[in-house]
């Protein structure tokens, strides 16, 4: 009888409201928004009352990179107007990039049941995964009244990743490269 029980024995999980990204593409994806933000910010200098225009920021998951930017130019010394019409100076942003990389490379036993290249090894011997994420900022600055161009950057870019390895079953330790 105990035979019978080991050899039907088996396992289920359920899954519910899973969102479109992982928290980790989460996590590195608001960490390099954050880094390019201050970048963006150091590099622009904006002084005095400005108006953050997003018109040509589209994606719901840009708004992250946003706020983050409005945030870094309050803490360079810019003052923030919801008020296009009161702002001295427009900041118009663009969004290159927000998104992650993900790379695994495994050495083990395949699942006999799924023997595609995409399905991780049953019995990992070695295994190593990165997600990395990468944000590209830009945006210039110019007069609210005259629309002369006051400063303008090159695109910046924030990154953020995590390196995982696993050598045999349960033996895994995770490294975070230092800011990029």
């Amino acid at each position: 009888m105990l035979l019978l029980v080991i050899a039907v024995a088996g396992c289920s999980s359920v899954k519910s409201g899973t969102p479109s990204k992982t928290a980790m593409e989460q996590m590195l994806t608001s960490t390099a928004a954050d880094r390019a933000a201050i970048l963006l910010a150091q590099a622009l200098q904006v002084r005095g009352l400005a108006f953050v225009d997003t018109t040509y920021v589209a994606a719901e998951d840009n708004k992250y990179a946003i706020s983050a930017l409005r945030y870094a130019l309050m803490r360079h010394g810019a003052r923030l107007t919801n008020d296009r019409g009161q702002a001295a100076s427009i900041v118009e942003v663009r969004v290159g990039a927000m998104s992650t990389n993900e790379k695994d490379f495994f050495v083990g036993i395949p699942n006999p049941r799924a023997l595609d290249s995409a399905t991780p090894a049953t019995i990992v011997l070695y295994r190593a995964n990165t997600h990395e994420a990468v944000a590209k900022l830009a945006a210039f600055v110019y007069d609210a009244r005259s629309g002369e161009l006051i400063r303008g950057t090159e695109p910046v870019h924030g990154t953020a990743k995590v390196d995982r390895q696993e050598v045999a079953p349960g033996i895994s330790w995770e490294s975070k490269p230092a800011d990029r």
